[in-house]
């Protein structure tokens, strides 16, 4: 596929996955601003049992259908179907018997029947048309694009009057089930094929083969993602809970589009160069460029982040501006993790993601550990920095398996971290020598982060691999050019 191609698929993909984490926050923002934030509190426990309920049943059955060589095979969208139906049933009759424990955990115990409702959120996304992952083999990303922003734009807009009219923890709990409702609908709408079942054992056999890693790999998911705030709501009031999923809600925003473009737009590709056996290029790539849209990531977070939070949430949720920037650090090396995390998936070699994230929870133990001797929330999220940084470095490692030198798949992150680490230590001696006034803070932090642009694009230009995709990109747009200017 020509470079020229690749380019429009990525504005696509980046606009849809942009508009999709923008309605995602602006809904959150308009429900933090319309209710208590203890009640935004309760509502982030319901978050959190979806969360659950997708990282724990996760068998990557889209990604099988794009990474295995028949995945274009009627028979086996078919078997994915019916495979899908079944292992939802059984986790909504698993999450329902869970209810009560779960509230109780959280010391809510009066929200039961909320959590029972909850549990046929996976039964109700079970009966969804895989058909718009199938399409991803062929670079249409289309029906994928209305499947991620056609639910959220939707609940987005009932927000505000489901807010007013309920406004309590209830109108989280009817967004959730719009949305999971819209999105089975649009799963069918945007389909090719007909929706069938099938039950080939054979074929169940090999996702389980690749899916059991990613399996397990769901329960650390849960912990890497939600865990922290599982222990919030367990070791803080849920007001504090509020506060929190508040600032981790605008700190992962980025940290989901950025992984969710890239891996999208290079997974296809990065497939059939492991099928070549030629796998070297693509992949260091794939690495750079997640290292370096970290690099901007995590400074433009430390800058800008607390401004921001408070800004767009409120008075009422100063509180946690203090910990916005440990976030978007924490958020920044999981984007340069999932560079790796990506070549890896994309050669099916599923174990290796599951244990540099099963070494993340090393994080979550500290976390742990940091709450029961009375330490605050900046604590908790500096364990989780802790945590990222040691799967980064396994899962580094690992890459070297797929013929790539230790350099080139450490290099870009070591370029990416220690930028970051520069540019923020420059600006906080500065800052803390000269006293600096707000308006005079803000007019430096713009500085120091124009400059980190510019060291960014000095790089992607010394560097080999990105120069080679930007003159194949270039190379196959100028005959167009000619051929328009001699007309």
């Amino acid at each position: 596929m020509s470079a020229r191609k690749y380019l429009k698929s990525g504005v696509f993909l980046t606009g849809g996955s942009l508009l999709s984490a923008v309605c995602s926050l602006a809904r959150n923002i308009i429900v933090a601003r319309m209710i208590s934030v203890e009640d935004f509190g309760i509502a982030s426990t319901f978050a959190m049992t979806i969360s659950l309920i997708e990282m724990a049943s996760n068998l990557a059955l889209d990604r099988m259908l794009v990474q295995a060589p028949d995945g274009n095979a009627p028979r086996m969208l078919a078997t994915a179907h019916a495979f899908q139906v079944f292992r939802s049933l059984l986790v909504t009759i698993i999450l329902f018997a869970l209810a009560s424990p779960v509230a109780t955990l959280f010391n809510i115990p009066e929200v039961v029947w909320a959590f029972q409702l909850i549990a046929f959120v996976p039964l109700i996304r079970g009966f969804g048309h895989l058909d718009a992952a199938r399409l991803q083999r062929e670079m249409r990303f289309g029906g994928s694009v209305w499947l991620d922003t056609g639910p959220q734009v939707l609940t987005t807009a009932i927000a505000a009057p489901l807010a007013l009219w309920l406004g309590d923890y209830r109108v989280m709990l009817v967004i959730i089930i719009a949305q999971v409702l819209t999105m089975t609908l649009v799963s069918h709408l945007v389909a090719e094929r007909p929706y069938r079942w099938a039950w080939d054992t054979m074929i169940i056999q090999r996702m389980l083969r690749f899916g059991w890693p990613l399996l397990l790999n769901g329960f650390v998911m849960f912990a890497i993602f939600q865990g922290d705030k599982a222990i919030v709501g367990m070791a803080f009031t849920m007001e504090e809970l509020g506060w929190y999923s508040a600032a981790f809600a605008l700190a992962l925003m980025p940290s989901l589009i950025l992984p969710k473009v890239i891996s999208t737009l290079l997974f296809p590709s990065l497939s059939r160069a492991h099928a070549r056996g030629d796998v070297a290029r693509q992949a260091i790539f794939t690495i750079e460029a997640f290292s370096y849209s970290a690099m901007l990531f995590a400074i433009f977070y430390w800058f800008f982040g607390p401004l921001i939070f408070v800004a767009v949430f409120g008075a009422s949720y100063a509180p946690a501006a203090d910990i916005i920037a440990l976030l978007g650090l924490m958020q920044a090396v999981r984007v340069l993790k999932t560079g790796h995390i990506t070549v890896a998936f994309s050669a099916g070699k599923t174990q290796a993601i599951l244990w540099s994230n099963a070494t993340r929870t090393i994080g979550l133990a500290l976390a742990i550990a940091s709450a029961a001797t009375g330490f605050g929330l900046s604590t908790i999220v500096v364990c989780g920095l802790i945590g990222e940084l040691v799967a980064l470095s396994v899962i580094t490692t690992y890459s070297c398996r797929f013929g790539i030198p230790l350099r080139r798949t450490a290099g870009p992150a070591a370029i990416a971290i220690t930028s970051t680490v520069l540019f923020i230590s420059a600006y906080e001696l500065f800052a803390h020598h000269y006293q600096l006034e707000s308006y005079s803070a803000l007019l430096v932090k713009l500085i120091c982060f124009t400059i980190s642009c510019f060291v960014l694009l000095v790089f992607t230009s010394l560097n080999s691999e990105l120069r080679h995709a930007y003159l194949l990109w270039r190379s196959s747009s100028l005959p167009r050019m000619s051929e328009k200017a001699s007309r």
